[in-house]
């Protein structure tokens, strides 16, 4: 079905050699979808080449009638929205268009899933046709959801109005499952390193349709065995287990079992981009300073293929523990003083290292796309008025790139399976209290970037230290701070 639905590979014939694959959760062979299977039939007949196709399904014989039935007497389409009911409603109640119960009840009334309600009530579970049975049942699947909802912290109701709360919205920005917002939230306060932050993005819903196939928890336990942190108390037939593995397989360079994990691999970093951010979101939004900073070293180590507490310099490319131990020796021995050094001096140091000519100049090509970045912050006209705890104020930051080289759009992330842009957060915290005040991320294009990130002040009258961040989504050691000192009056 991956060659089916991905590939644009037609063939004058195709042979479906079988109608059922192993489904690892419940650990029983189950039939593909029709849909599926009709995406496999479709490959066959070549434009141009041929004027038919043909295709071949072979199937468990008493299954055989069934399937002749449904080449010739299309079924119906039915609606699946109540299945993601929850997700709908959600995204509604954030643009507005939905703001209290009976709005929900209007809204379904609007969609296919009502028509087909009408048409074919037994596939819905619907006993009562009549126009009040129609509407017990609407209003019965509402408040379910609705309820589901606020369990989950996504919304609030009072009395008959919705209200979306910001996991609500991170939810519907991100196109998240409402479940997977609640599991952050959740377990936002005990992400303390990088360890935990992997495991709380791997247990969320996004990944739970990653295909285990039949005997791969065997694979999954002989992988464990060779990534850093191993599988935890995941069941190895699990795919939030099998994701963990992934990625960490991925970081450490771990050769996988099978080229099916392969594509299994690509198939997370297609969902993990936007999951990392929603988790940096919510964790920022309880004021967790030190989650929010592992999450985002997470989202560092996975673009660079690279371990956050292993030297930078690890994730240039042709990059060796040889060279990394012969740089160490000599001035240039961090990644910011390669980035700073001219290329001369970069080859030579290279060279004297143990690294190649032509190596070494992959290298430095490669430097002068990295940023470097110098970061100044203030608070914005503090010597006009007087802070007082839980004030609301703003911090201009002004972040000017040291690089001589005009440097494009796109990170540097030559292990990352698919091309990102590079993007930036601003934090505001106190390492103290372990406290963030204040988020917002932004892009960092022009040679200065200057930009107002709003926070409240800590609670307490006093002299309080601060410490701005300006954090790298894509790359590891490259990341700026810069330190601010208020004083907060009593009120």
């Amino acid at each position: 079905s991956t060659l089916a639905w991905g590939v644009n590979l037609p063939a004058h014939l195709v042979v479906v050699k079988g109608t059922e694959f192993y489904d690892a959760p419940s650990k029983r062979y189950v039939d593909f979808p029709i849909t599926d299977v009709l995406q496999m039939m479709g490959r066959a007949g070549r434009p141009q080449f041929d004027t038919v196709g043909i295709a071949v399904i072979m199937v468990h014989a008493p299954k055989k009638s069934f399937y002749k039935r449904f080449l010739y007497e299309p079924f119906p389409v039915e609606s699946g929205l109540s299945d993601c009911l929850h997700n709908h409603l959600n995204a509604e109640i954030v643009s507005g268009t939905i703001q209290c119960k009976q709005h929900a009840v209007d809204y379904l009334s609007w969609t296919y899933f009502f028509r087909r309600l009408m048409r074919n009530p037994s596939y819905y579970h619907l006993t009562d046709t009549s126009p009040e049975g129609i509407s017990e049942y609407l209003t019965a699947l509402v408040q379910q959801a609705l309820e589901d909802l606020e369990d989950s912290e996504c919304i609030e109701v009072e009395e008959e109005d919705i209200v979306a709360t910001t996991l609500g919205r991170i939810a519907a920005y991100y196109y998240l499952d409402y479940t997977t917002v609640q599991l952050f939230a959740k377990r936002s306060e005990s992400i303390d390193d990088e360890f935990s932050a992997l495991e709380t993005l791997s247990d969320a819903t996004e990944f739970a349709e990653l295909p285990v196939r039949h005997n791969e928890e065997h694979l999954n336990a002989d992988l464990a065995k060779t990534v850093r942190y191993g599988a935890g108390e995941g069941a190895m037939e699990s795919a939030h287990t099998k994701t963990n593995l992934l990625i960490q397989a991925h970081i450490g360079h771990q050769s996988l079992p099978i080229a099916d994990y392969n594509t299994d691999t690509r198939t997370v970093f297609e969902q993990t981009g936007r999951v990392l951010q929603a988790l940096v979101d919510v964790c920022a939004d309880a004021g967790f300073l030190g989650a929010t900073l592992h999450v985002m070293k997470l989202s560092q180590s996975i673009s660079q293929a690279c371990w956050a507490d292993q030297d930078p310099l690890l994730t240039l490319p042709y990059m060796s523990e040889q060279v990394v131990g012969g740089l160490k020796r000599g001035k240039l021995n961090s990644l910011r003083r390669l980035i700073q050094a001219s290329r001369d001096q970069v080859n030579h140091a290279l060279r004297s290292s143990g690294m190649i000519q032509a190596n070494a100049n992959a290298v430095a090509k490669v430097l002068e796309q990295l940023p470097l970045l110098q970061v100044d912050a203030a608070v914005k006209d503090l010597e006009k008025k007087q802070l007082h705890p839980g004030q609301e104020a703003e911090m201009t930051v002004r972040v000017q790139q040291l690089n001589k080289n005009k440097r494009g759009k796109m990170a540097v992330c030559p292990k990352l399976p698919k091309p990102k842009e590079e993007g930036w957060w601003i934090l505001l915290g106190s390492e103290a209290d372990d406290e963030l005040l204040g988020l917002k991320r932004i892009n960092i294009r022009r040679h200065i970037t200057t930009t107002n990130l709003s926070f409240l002040c800590p609670e307490s009258a006093g002299q309080h230290s601060l410490v701005v961040y300006v954090v790298s989504d894509s790359y590891l050691g490259l990341d700026g701070t810069s330190a601010v000192d208020v004083q907060l009056y009593p009120c």
